[in-house]
Formats: structure tokens, sequence, C-alpha cells
């Protein structure tokens, strides 16, 4: 797989709605305003998934007036700071938090660089969702260690254990839900002044894809604009009356579990009511905002689920 042998298999641009596969970003794109880094200081960056694939990360830049090829993007390989992430819920419904992080640099392409292990498990097999102990392929469950195992999304554990509580099996395509927080870290900035792309690529391991993510930063001797302070957010509104049926319990803590065991293909998702349902058959009747309904003709069940979200974002730390 791809995360094995970390930046040496090609990619393609990944392109949004409205242009055509194969089609350059950086060729049809409107630019952007970029964001500001300071020269020799750290930056954070962030990605969060939808598609729960394994494997490792890393971050490299290219000159924005270079072309933007692999090897630029090889010869710029960006360090990380410290040994741990920092998990950020999107919606700020629960404060950030650090997690170890694991790193690696030895026998990675360019020489000496640093790629780090998606730090959120899925399930102990090849499949990475379905595992049975009985199963034979890639839905056959590998061995475990007891503290692996960490809900009822992957009954046979998970490919390693969980770094925070409810964090493996609980999200992504694979595994059901879609990430509600992301995961930060923190990079060196180089010294040279000047306008780059800052390119994230992701090596996966369940599959043999290589995914990427590009945005626009600009290195800078002068410190970024302080970012003027957050607005009091107004006065949280009464609780929405239950709707009849099973429909998810809008504006939950998106973090609750709602009854268990549960399987991933019957609960109500999305980013503010993650596996919540008013009852046990987990058949929906209303889904909440973001939420698209589907019926399952293999489940008999309705179910919600958010639209597929993938993104890296790079933000500025003063």
């Amino acid at each position: 797989s791809g995360y094995k042998t970390a930046g040496t298999g090609p990619y393609a641009p990944e392109m949004p709605d409205g242009f055509s596969a194969w089609q350059q970003g950086s060729k049809v794109l409107p630019a952007t305003e970029p964001t500001i880094w300071k020269a020799g200081g750290t930056a954070e960056v962030s990605w969060s998934i939808s598609a729960q694939h394994g494997g490792g990360y890393a971050y490299r830049l290219c000159p924005k007036d270079s072309e933007l090829t692999e090897e630029c993007f090889q010869a710029n390989p960006l360090d990380f700071v410290g040994n741990t992430h920092t998990i950020r819920y999107n919606d700020g419904s629960a404060s950030s938090f650090p997690i170890n992080a694991t790193s690696l640099s030895t026998g990675t392409i360019p020489t000496g660089s640093t790629w780090r292990r998606n730090p959120i498990p899925g399930c102990n097999c090849d499949n990475s969702a379905g595992c049975s102990i009985t199963g034979t392929g890639s839905s056959k469950a590998y061995a475990y260690k007891p503290e692996a195992i960490s809900s009822g999304v992957c009954p046979t554990g998970t490919m390693f254990p969980a770094p925070f509580k409810n964090a493996a099996g609980l999200v992504g395509y694979l595994t059901g839900n879609p990430l509600h927080y992301s995961i930060v870290d923190e990079i060196k900035v180089p010294s040279k002044e000047g306008d780059y792309v800052l390119q994230w690529r992701w090596d996966c391991e369940e599959t043999n894809q290589v995914w990427n993510s590009c945005s626009d930063v600009r290195v800078s001797s002068t410190s970024p604009p302080t970012p003027p302070p957050s607005p009091t957010p107004p006065s949280p509104s009464p609780p929405s009356p239950t709707p009849s049926g099973y429909g998810c319990k809008k504006g939950e803590n998106p973090t609750c579990k709602g009854v268990t065991p549960f399987t991933a293909e019957k609960y109500c998702s999305t980013y503010g009511c993650s596996q919540c349902h008013d009852d046990t058959s987990y058949d929906c009747d209303v889904c909440c905002d973001a939420c698209e309904r589907y019926f399952s003709d293999a489940k008999q069940v309705n179910y919600c689920t958010a639209p597929k979200v993938m993104s890296a974002a790079a933000t500025t730390v003063a």
C-alpha cells in the first residue's frame, strides 16, 4: 500500500464540483488571499477526514513561482514541532486537547523527511470495517490487544489502541461517521520569505491511494495581523420538541453515543447529532441540519448521513 512506501507513489489533482477530472487547481482555480506565516517561526496546519483509509501524511512547500511538481514539493518538506497532535472540535463543542503523535523519519521519501501516522484507527481488518473473527480475505480480523476494543462499531477491535475515548471506529466513511474535529499539527516555517503553495499529502494504507490538498501561504518577516476577538455567541435557543418517530436529537452534544451496541449503518449522523437517536430501532424519520435521508433496502431502515468532506487547512499562529 501507499504508506508502506510513503512519498513514492504518483498522484493526480482532486478537483471540486464544476471542474473536469485531471484539471490542475493551480491552473484553473481563482487566486486566493494567502495565509501569512512568520519567517523562521511556527504555524498550525490541520486536516479532517470522512473516508478512513489509515496510513500517514506529510506537509511540504513549493515556491509559487515554480512549477508545482512532486520534485519541487519533495525538495521542501516541513518539519513537525513536538511529539503531539491537538484534537480541535470544529464547532467548539468541547475543549481542545493533545494526543501523542507517531512520527517516522527513517526510510522516508525524501530522505530525512518526517511523516506522521493518521492517529485515528480503523477496525482491525484490511477493509477497516465489517471485520469478523470468522471472516476471510479483507474482512478477516487480525489479532488485537484488549485495550484496542473501542465500541460496537469495531467489535473485533481496532488497528491500534484509540488515542482518546470514542476516537476509534466512530469516524470515517469506512467506519460510519465523518470526523467532527480536526487533527492539528504545529510545523516549522522556513526562514526564506516568499509566496508558497502548501501541500498536505496523505499516503493511505487501507487503499492504494494518495490524497493531496493545497493552499496558499506567504512567508514574511512581518508578523501577521492580530485577528479581531470573536463576537460573544448568542444565548442558546430552547431545545426543539422531539419529532415523531425516531429522529435525530437536534442540538445534542456531538459526542453523545446513544444506546449501544449499534451498527454503523443504523444511526443518524451529522456534525450536530453524531450517533444520537430516540430509540433502539435506529430508524430515522427526521434528519438533522446538513444531513440527507436515505433508505437502505438491505437493512430496511432509514438513516441520515452527512456529505463526504475531506479538507486540509493552513492557519496562522501569532
